[in-house]
């Protein structure tokens, strides 16, 4: 890990080692070569913990984003309503007609969404145009199609059922090449009270880049995510790993089975049960002013500075780091140092990389924790997860 104690540099800065003298060429050399990270070094970005979301009548959010387990994150309409007066007969909002003011209108006048959430169309009366009776008005002839009707034409009936077709417009993909899909669906309801029974995940404020993508370790039996353009999935069988092919699992979808890879490719939690981020314990904090840890960077090298508390025995510098692979955040332990109760610094070098978090605690003669600062990367303690 490299060396843990003040560092050359620093102690030449405080005075307690000579300063070099003269123009050593091993210095100079030293002095001129430039580490380089052996891949892209990332910034930590605060991680957003969840996703807001409950769960409402399918009728109330046309529109916005909503979870559909056939789809997945969607935005509804509705296309079309079929009703059935009886015996079967279908008809479209434009044959079926309110009586209004002594003259009939179409219901197809009428928005779709309101006439199911407004009115009473299970218990109310229509009218259809009655093809056995006599039209005394000339000007409206039969042939004039179904969006006219006058008096004597008329033949009240009562509302059975209602097909409703939904237009589900739903990702199927994310990030830069982010694209979208329609597709059509139906449900038939007997009563108006019926429609209490659909509801549907309404995701606030939806932004994908609140999606979380699951660990490995957290594909298991039954288990249920978000696959992209698939909806709902539920693992059904999990691979033995490692194998030559790299399979993680096999889920089930409304579209059939699908077979994933150790990139997890499209496969998140799902939106309204998002768990707690892994990153989560490095907000963890007690009594942190006390503390008042502060951490400098130099290259590879990093300074961890922190006060003296009252009846601490030792202190303990955490240190973390943050790994994202395909999306994926994932927080590794990787050592804890014991600082005497008389120093207030520890200096570790050989860190390659930006994205190291330390946190530091003050423990008494029983072990017991007085003292706790959140997560550091450079500066002053930060959150790194952002609560809804």
């Amino acid at each position: 890990m490299g060396v843990i104690g003040p560092s050359n540099r620093n102690l030449r800065r405080w005075g307690m080692i000579n300063k070099p003298v003269g123009n050593s060429p091993s210095l100079l050399q030293s002095s001129q070569i430039e580490t380089k990270a052996t891949q892209k070094e990332k910034v930590i970005t605060k991680e957003t913990n969840c996703m807001k979301s409950k769960k409402v009548n399918l009728f109330k959010p046309i529109g916005k984003h909503v979870f559909l387990d056939r789809f997945g994150v969607s935005t509804i309409s509705i296309s079309n309503l079929s009703l059935n007066i009886g015996s079967n007969k279908q008809y479209s909002m434009n044959q079926v007609f309110q009586e209004i003011d002594n003259r009939f209108e179409p219901l197809s006048n009428r928005d779709m969404l309101s006439f199911l959430n407004d009115e009473e169309w299970d218990k109310e009366l229509y009218y259809i145009k009655d093809e056995s009776k006599t039209n005394r008005n000339n000007y409206y002839g039969y042939g004039y199609g179904y969006s006219n009707l006058v008096k004597g034409q008329e033949k009240s009936v009562k509302i059975k059922s209602i097909k409703i077709t939904f237009k589900a417009n739903y990702f199927t993909s994310f990030g830069s090449s982010r694209y979208t899909q329609n597709e059509s669906y139906e449900i038939t309801i007997d009563s108006k009270k019926q429609m209490n029974d659909y509801n549907v995940w309404l995701l606030e404020d939806f932004n994908e880049r609140k999606l979380m993508k699951p660990d490995i370790s957290d594909i298991q039996m039954d288990k249920e995510f978000y696959l992209v353009s698939y909806g709902l999935a539920k693992v059904v069988k999990v691979y033995e790993y490692p194998n030559k092919s790299n399979l993680i699992c096999d889920l089930d979808t409304a579209k059939g089975k699908i077979t994933k890879d150790i990139t997890l490719e499209g496969l998140y939690y799902l939106p309204y049960d998002t768990p707690k981020s892994k990153l989560c314990i490095l907000d963890k904090c007690e009594n942190e002013l006390s503390l008042l840890p502060y951490v400098i960077r130099d290259g590879q090298t990093f300074n961890v500075y922190w006060k003296q508390v009252d009846d601490a025995a030792d202190y303990i510098v955490s240190l973390y780091k943050i790994i994202e692979v395909n999306g994926r955040k994932d927080l590794y332990h990787l050592n804890d140092y014991t600082v005497d109760r008389n120093e207030n610094i520890l200096v570790i070098s050989g860190l390659i990389g930006n994205t190291f978090v330390f946190k530091v605690a003050a423990e008494d003669r029983s072990g017991k924790t007085i003292a706790l600062s959140r997560g550091i990367v450079n500066g002053y303690p930060t959150y790194f997860v952002e609560e809804e």
